[in-house]
């Protein structure tokens, strides 16, 4: 499982000078060739707006239960997906419940690619010894599996979103750490880097100017399918009761809370065990466009 999260990234190419129209303008071209891209992005951006403005687009509270409704079948009664175990209505469950599952998804995704990127240029750049710590001391958490890992953190901090989103830190700097210092390690090597030297440049400004453009984009791909995995891990500290408590909606949590009508009422699960694998998904799919974008030739071999 922990090998899952390796990719091998691609360099960036400098490119003859365009304006940052006709840039952005191919790189769209480029993603949009790309189906697969283009029906994940519209279904993040669907999930995500409908999580902002849940009050104005759920049919229901979540939280409300209706009396004699439980496990009503989808469409029964305007209930479009049906309701849960106690006759709650599940279409706004899974709205209101994008918002906690793509917070402990993407926030510990972007504090681990920033931890990460500053971790891997120090290492990487440095060199010697100081690589050679950092890389040692993150190598630790490569001897245990991704989810069990982050089950031992979370188990151990408590439940809650706060922890959830520690535990799953945690468990993806030392990936990203490594995709970074490789990057750099190979890049400190190269021509430009040795000519900005020469010109007297120094360490911070050679890192800021001619290392960090370069290692970016492969960074933001990686972070983007791994946000989609992350949507898995958190679901699944979620289904252990690592997650939000009641009555919070969470993915999950729904899922987990609806194990137990499976046999007579599998809607109940079904529901957020879709919304889950397609979101998670919908992400990979989109990471895997913008590394066409970045790298077509790459991407195509």
């Amino acid at each position: 499982m922990h090998g899952s999260l390796e990719v091998t990234p691609t360099v960036a190419v400098d490119a003859p000078a365009v304006s940052a129209e006709s840039r952005l303008g191919e790189a769209w071209r480029r993603f949009a060739g790309d189906r697969l891209a283009l029906i994940g992005l519209a279904i993040i951006l669907v999930v995500t707006l409908a999580a902002i403005f849940a009050p104005l687009v759920a049919p229901d509270d979540p939280n409300f239960q209706y009396e004699g409704l439980r496990r009503a079948a989808p469409g029964v009664e305007g209930h479009l997906l049906g309701t849960d175990e106690v006759g709650r209505d599940i279409l706004s469950r899974l709205i209101y419940g994008g918002r906690l599952s793509l917070f402990v998804s993407v926030t510990p995704t972007v504090i681990a690619a920033v931890i990460a990127l500053l971790l891997g240029l120090v290492a990487g750049y440095a060199g010697g010894k100081t690589e050679q710590v950092i890389m040692r001391a993150l190598d630790v958490f490569f001897a245990f599996p991704v989810v069990l890992l982050a089950i031992l953190i979370a188990g151990v901090l408590g439940p809650g979103p706060r922890n959830q989103i520690i535990a799953i830190v945690f468990i993806l700097v030392p990936y990203m750490a490594r995709v970074v210092g490789t990057q750099v390690s190979s890049l400190r090597r190269q021509d430009f880097v040795e000519a900005a030297r020469a010109t007297g440049a120094g360490p911070v400004e050679i890192i800021g100017h001619e290392l960090l453009p370069n290692v970016i984009g492969p960074l933001i791909v990686y972070a983007t399918v791994l946000v989609g995995f992350m949507i898995l891990v958190a679901a699944g500290l979620s289904f252990f009761g690592l997650g939000a408590s009641p009555p919070a909606s969470d993915w999950g949590y729904m899922v987990n809370t609806g194990k137990g009508t499976l046999s007579t009422s599998p809607h109940v699960v079904l529901m957020p065990s879709i919304m889950i694998v397609l979101v998670a998904l919908a992400f990979t799919f989109v990471g895997d466009g913008l590394r066409n974008v970045l790298d077509p030739q790459g991407h195509a071999a």
